[in-house]
C-alpha cells in the first residue's frame, strides 16, 4: 500500500539508522545506564543492593526461577546498546522483568527479616528523601514561584520557555500542588522512619503510595501541557469543515497533524487543484498574506508548535485559486532569509 517511498523508510529506520551512519540519535554504548537509572527511578536508587543480592544467589537463581528475569533484562538492554541508534523507549521492554527481580529481593528482604546493609539503608533515605525535597520544591514555588525559575539559567530559549509554562500550570492548580505536597512531606518523613527501624513492608507501602500520589497529580497536570502540544482539536474541526476536499500543506509539513486528519497531506504545488485548503504556518501566512489573493483564513489552532517555535499557531485557509499563490519554496526561501 506504502510503495516505494513507505519500502525505502522501513529500510532506513530498521538498517541505515540503525547500524548506519544515518543514525537519527547516536549514542555511546553506555546510554542506556542513565536512561535505565531515570526511567525506574527512584527504585533504581537500589540497583546496587539488587546487583548484590543477584550475585550473592547466582548458584540458585535456576532454582528460584529468577535466572530467566536476570537474562531477559540483559539481553534486552546489552543488545540495544550494540546499536548506535539509542532512544530511551527501546529499552522498555527489560522493564517487566527487573520490576519482577526487585519483587523478589524487596520479599526476600521483608519475609526473612533479614538485616538490610548499608547500600540499601543509604538508597532507602535517598529514595524517601527524594520526596521530602519535592514536597519543598512545591511547597517553595507555591509559596514564592521562583523555583523553577533558578533552574532555566542554562537552559535554551525553548525549554526556558516550556519551563516558565510547567510553572504557570503549577499555580493554576494549586489544590493539587499542595495536596501533593503535604502527602509527599508526610510520607517522606515516615518512609525515612521506617528505614531507620528497618521496617522494609512499610517503607516499600509507603514508597509505592507515593509514587502513585505523584503520577496522577502530574497526570492532571500533563493533560493541561499535552492539550497545549496536540493539535487533535484543531484537526478535528478542520477535518469537519473539508470533509473530502483537495487539502494541502503550504510548505511545512507535520506528521502528527497528518495523524489527527486521518489522511497524507502532501504540500502544495504548481498542479494542485482549486478550489482547496491550506494548512500554513502563522510566519509563513504572513510572508505571503498580501499575495494572497481571496484566500481566507478559517481557522487558527490554540496549540503551537513547541519544536519550532517559529512556526507559532497552524492555520486553514480557504484556497479558491492556488496558482495564485506563491511557491512554497519562494516563501520559505523568504522566511529563512
Amino acid at each position: 500500500q506504502g510503495g516505494r517511498d513507505f519500502f525505502f523508510m522501513v529500510s532506513k529506520e530498521n538498517f541505515g539508522t540503525v547500524i548506519g551512519a544515518d543514525a537519527g540519535h547516536p549514542h555511546p554504548f553506555w546510554s542506556y545506564v542513565p536512561y535505565l537509572f531515570l526511567g525506574t527511578a527512584p527504585w533504581s536508587l537500589f540497583f546496587p543492593s539488587l546487583a548484590i543480592f543477584l550475585y550473592g544467589e547466582r548458584e540458585k537463581l535456576a532454582e528460584q526461577g529468577l535466572l530467566y528475569f536476570a537474562v531477559w533484562a540483559l539481553t534486552v538492554v546489552i543488545f540495544f546498546s550494540l546499536f548506535s541508534q539509542k532512544r530511551a523507549v527501546y529499552i522498555l521492554s527489560a522493564y517487566p522483568s527487573i520490576a519482577l527481580l526487585f519483587g523478589a529481593w524487596w520479599y526476600r528482604l521483608t519475609s526473612e527479616s533479614a538485616h538490610a546493609g548499608f547500600l540499601t539503608r543509604l538508597a532507602g533515605y535517598f529514595n524517601a528523601g527524594s520526596f521530602v525535597v519535592l514536597s519543598a520544591l512545591l511547597i517553595f514555588q507555591y509559596t514564592s514561584q521562583t523555583p523553577l525559575s533558578y533552574l532555566a539559567s542554562g537552559l535554551r530559549p525553548k525549554d526556558k520557555a516550556d519551563l516558565a509554562h510547567v510553572a504557570g500550570l503549577l499555580m493554576q492548580h494549586q489544590t493539587i500542588v499542595l495536596i501533593w505536597a503535604g502527602i509527599c512531606g508526610i510520607g517522606g518523613i515516615l518512609s525515612i522512619l521506617a528505614v531507620r527501624k528497618q521496617a522494609w513492608g512499610g517503607f516499600i507501602c509507603c514508597a509505592g503510595a507515593l509514587m502513585v500520589v505523584s503520577l496522577t497529580s502530574v497526570r492532571t497536570l500533563s493533560m493541561d501541557l499535552a492539550r497545549e502540544y496536540s493539535f487533535k482539536p484543531f484537526m478535528l474541526k478542520v477535518v469537519d469543515i473539508v470533509k473530502d476536499a483537495p487539502l494541502f500543506f503550504y510548505n511545512s509539513e507535520d506528521y502528527s497533524v497528518m495523524f489527527y486528519a486521518g489522511r497524507h497531506i502532501h504540500r502544495l504545488d504548481a498542479h494542485a487543484q482549486s478550489p482547496c485548503y491550506l494548512l500554513i504556518w502563522q510566519n509563513e501566512w504572513e510572508s505571503i498574506e498580501q499575495n494572497a489573493g481571496s484566500a481566507v483564513v478559517l481557522l487558527r489552532s490554540e496549540s503551537t508548535d513547541r519544536q519550532v517555535p517559529k512556526r507559532v499557531h497552524l492555520l486553514l485557509v480557504d484556497v479558491k485559486n492556488a496558482q495564485a499563490l506563491p511557491l512554497a519554496y519562494t516563501a520559505s526561501h523568504r522566511i529563512e532569509t
